[in-house]
């Protein structure tokens, strides 16, 4: 079984979680000093996957229900116990009967046929471990998957952050020029205040990206039931995947866990339908003893048989209702391949549709920018444009990073959301 990653979407501009992040970061004077809040650590996406399947609570529970499935399994193997019947007849009556001296007594064994209806109750409880197991490999993967959505969520926060810093403190050093030209009479005053505006406006983006990551840390550290606020994703963002082929995908799909469930589930089924055939057949009681005479104190052996008669009509009828369903759950398989099989085609889409943006924004749009920018510098500078134009020139190449960066981040949850539902190891 192979693993992948958490619960943000895969939307084309990623929202963050403003609420959430200030309400962590209220919180931090009431944690314990057992916590790891002043304590940096670095982690890789397969040692924060090791970590969840090592420490999640979620996954505890299995342990208990494999020792669940167990029990069941020897309760379905195990035999009927053999009944001893003991009896006395022809004892204290009247006349010839008095006492005992003409009595009988029978001691005899009756156990009930049943290994066919015992095996189909073997063959239905090792499906439904077979169905536990598939069960935990799906919720290993989904937890998996989060923990990996966490990961790259906690990653681009960081770039977000370092995006913020750099646009702040280019405007602070802008404002010193701007000092300059304000006080040598080369500009009016309104272009100092705007420039104050701006750094305002850059240091509250700062801040708010601040909260993100301690609230990005809380998330991925708490994968692993832990608390950290400064956890650090160690990987790259802007590594582009090699797209598999859409046939490869599908073929992949057919494999995966989602899909795998149908069939244990049909199995199931049959499992079910093959124990309602065998418990529908009359079930023979049989038996054997010995009979003792104590008029003469001969012995004699016997032998006895109970066969219902005719078939168990209400386990037949279970047996149609159990086909029914059967062709319920094939039907249901198709339309939820085919509906996921649809969902890995528009990822597939959007991914590369993902990285035909990236490479446009790297190759074409922010070189562009770069020089539009170095250009309107040097012109304002001169006075050959005024603040506004020049501010504008500079908050368009910003958005332009922005963009990009979303892009990487949108792409990556898109890879992840593929490899989630292919069964794939979880990677970026």
């Amino acid at each position: 079984m192979q693993l992948r990653l958490p619960t943000f979407a895969t939307n084309k501009k990623p929202i963050s979680n403003r609420p959430l992040g200030l309400c962590l970061l209220g919180l931090l004077p009431l944690m314990t000093l057992e916590t790891t809040l002043a304590e940096t650590t670095d982690v890789s996406l397969p040692e924060a996957i090791e970590l969840t399947l090592e420490q999640h609570p979620q996954l505890a529970v299995w342990s208990a229900r494999q020792a669940e499935l167990q029990a069941q399994a020897s309760l379905a193997a195990s035999k009927e116990r053999v009944v001893l019947d003991l009896s006395v007849e022809d004892a204290l009556g009247t006349g010839d009967y008095s006492g005992i001296s003409s009595a009988q007594t029978t001691l005899a064994a009756r156990w009930l046929l049943e290994n066919e209806q015992r095996q189909a109750r073997v063959q239905r409880a090792q499906i439904q471990r077979d169905q536990a197991d598939l069960k935990q490999q799906l919720e290993t993967l989904e937890l998996s998957a989060a923990t990996a959505r966490y990961f790259v969520q906690l990653l681009a926060t960081d770039a977000q952050l370092a995006l913020a810093k750099e646009a702040e403190s280019e405007i602070q050093d802008l404002m010193s020029i701007v000092q300059r030209r304000v006080d040598s009479g080369r500009a009016p005053d309104i272009e100092l205040h705007q420039v104050k505006t701006r750094l305002a406006e850059r240091a509250l983006v700062s801040e708010e990206f601040e909260h993100q990551r301690v609230a990005a840390s809380y998330q991925l550290s708490s994968q692993w039931a832990a608390s950290s606020a400064d956890l650090r994703a160690s990987a790259d963002l802007y590594k582009l995947p090699a797209l598999p082929t859409e046939a490869d995908v599908l073929a992949r799909l057919d494999d995966a866990p989602l899909l795998q469930q149908y069939t244990v589930r049909h199995r199931l089924l049959a499992a079910d339908s093959q124990l309602a055939k065998a418990e529908a057949q009359p079930q023979w009681t049989v038996g054997a003893g010995v009979r003792r005479f104590e008029a003469n104190g001969d012995f004699a052996l016997l032998a006895q048989a109970s066969i219902p008669f005719g078939l168990d009509q209400k386990r037949v009828a279970y047996q149609r209702v159990v086909k029914a369903q059967q062709q319920t759950e094939a039907q249901a398989a198709v339309v939820d391949r085919n509906r996921l099989a649809a969902h890995v085609r528009v990822l597939l889409l959007e991914l590369q549709h993902s990285q035909h943006l990236i490479h446009s924004l790297n190759n074409n749009i922010l070189p562009e920018l770069d020089q539009a920018r170095q250009q309107a510098l040097n012109a304002w500078q001169r006075g050959q444009l005024d603040y506004q134009q020049w501010d504008g020139i500079r908050q368009q190449r910003l958005e332009a990073r922005e963009r990009l960066l979303n892009e990487y981040l949108a792409m990556q949850l898109q890879w992840i959301e593929l490899q989630r539902l292919t069964g794939s190891s979880f990677s970026l």
